[in-house]
């Protein structure tokens, strides 16, 4: 069972005034690291995506998954089994509702990664780090499985191996573990993302992903949208943030490297620890 009395960090995005160099810029990015560190998540508040459009997006949504499965299958990528493309009669990707819902995303995304580095004291690796990454989304259906074993999850326990993972969550079931070993229950509003710190954001060791996992009754709609290294870059964690007290955890890797060893030990847990660890 997942508590619902344990509450993970509340951030609000909608201050007019959050601009760099502001001292709401300076109070908010210290709430964002400190969550991060405590955490590795946190509820943004934000109010940049009209809720009409998050309506029409997880409509068009639903409408896909009501699909019969052999039209779903047609369009199938193979080797991971999942529903990617577009279907002539609901142009979920591409369309004004896609874009409207996901370019503030991808501006806030890239607002929490400068004040993160800001934090670390990496301002003139800024550009660099934000010219690195592209951006993925996904839009996942939970079906319940009303005859399972309550305990068991219906997606288990994982990290994510990008720099951040912003979920919107149409019904709950979304939980994270905390410290201290207890699953926090996440609920959502209409203005509610969730904020994820991913594997591959180097600060070694400073902020670490948080596991999560997700267990519902009901069927369940999210939206998620990662930041993620380019596949030719090379990560490496910054000079600046090794030193006797913190010492170099991680060797340097190639994202396309990574990848593909998350793919081949995809049945045995794989981890960046695993993969490059000191």
């Amino acid at each position: 069972m997942a508590s619902t009395k344990i509450k993970i960090p509340i951030i609000d995005f909608c201050n007019l005034e959050l601009k760099p160099n502001t001292p709401q810029w300076e109070c908010t990015k210290e709430q964002i690291f400190e969550a991060l560190k405590e955490f590795g998540c946190f509820e943004a508040i934000y109010d940049k995506v009209p809720n009409e459009i998050r309506e029409a997006m997880f409509g068009n949504l639903k409408e896909v998954f009501e699909l019969p499965i052999s039209k779903l299958i047609e369009y199938r990528e193979k080797r991971r089994h999942i529903y990617e493309g577009q279907f002539p009669t609901i142009p979920i990707y591409g369309s004004n509702e896609a874009n409207s819902f996901y370019k503030p995303l991808m501006e806030l995304d890239e607002m929490l990664r400068r004040m993160i580095f800001e934090t670390l004291g990496l301002k003139h690796y800024i550009d660099e780090f934000l010219d690195s990454n592209i951006f993925f989304s996904r839009f996942k259906n939970y079906k319940a499985n009303k005859g399972k074993d309550g305990d068991i999850p219906e997606l288990p326990s994982h990290t994510n191996s990008v720099y951040l993972s912003i979920v919107k969550q149409e019904q709950i079931g979304l939980q994270v573990l905390n410290k201290n070993g207890e699953w926090i229950e996440l609920n959502t509003s209409p203005n509610s993302y969730f904020v994820l710190v991913g594997d591959v954001l180097m600060t070694n060791g400073r902020l670490q992903s948080a596991p999560h996992r997700v267990h519902m009754e009901s069927d369940r709609y999210s939206s998620q949208l990662f930041s993620l290294p380019k596949p030719d870059y090379t990560v490496k964690v910054p000079k600046e943030l090794v030193d006797e007290e913190q010492p170099l955890l991680f060797k340097p890797f190639n994202v396309s490297e990574f990848y593909k060893y998350i793919i081949l030990c995809a049945k045995i847990g794989p981890n960046l620890k695993k993969y490059c660890g000191l």
